[in-house]
């Protein structure tokens, strides 16, 4: 899959309706799990942590977007495959076919993944409130994740934002807002 055009990259993201978080230290048999989504999702955002109070390797990490990169050609539209937390990653698989990044609060700032990665890449941005969504538009940033809407243990949240929240920073962002 070679690297994406910016404005065919874009045009997927505003018709983008699906996008799935793959964490393969959660599922049983993580290879055939990743092969059953990938049909379903528009973007498939990889997420490797190698347990929920360490950092993943970029090895890791690597390995399962090259997977991810290598089953998405497979299909007639394949999904957007984005990693998530690791810029290094990123900027090794985007001329792969990779199609961007997801930063975290703790990760590196926007601005400085836009400067490394230019402007074809996609970037998001997590968001867990009103004041994070308004924030957000100051960034050059191309979408944003919102939440968590339910409790999940995954990110240690034993309560979540709700529909409603999730529906307001919707409604209160110029981008396209993926709740989690």
């Amino acid at each position: 899959m070679p690297a994406w055009d910016r404005e065919e990259l874009r045009a997927r993201l505003r018709e983008a309706r699906l996008m799935l978080i793959f964490s393969p230290h959660l599922c049983p048999r993580p290879e055939e799990v990743l092969e059953r989504v990938l049909p379903a999702a528009d973007i498939l955002q990889v997420r490797v942590k190698e347990s929920p109070d360490a950092r993943s390797s970029a090895a890791e990490n690597e390995r399962w977007c090259r997977l991810a990169l290598e089953l998405a050609r497979s299909h007639a539209r394949p999904p957007l495959v984005i990693q998530n937390d690791r810029l290094d990653v990123a900027l090794a698989l985007v001329s792969e076919g990779l199609a961007g990044i997801h930063l975290g609060a703790e990760d590196c700032p926007p601005r400085e993944a836009r400067r490394l990665l230019g402007e074809v890449p996609l970037i998001g941005l997590s968001t867990h409130g009103p004041r994070d969504v308004v924030r957000a538009e100051e960034e050059p940033v191309d979408y944003l994740g919102f939440g968590p809407v339910y409790a999940t243990s995954t990110k240690g949240y034993g309560k979540g934002l709700g529909a409603e929240a999730a529906w307001v920073a919707y409604s209160g962002s110029s981008r396209p807002v993926f709740p989690s």
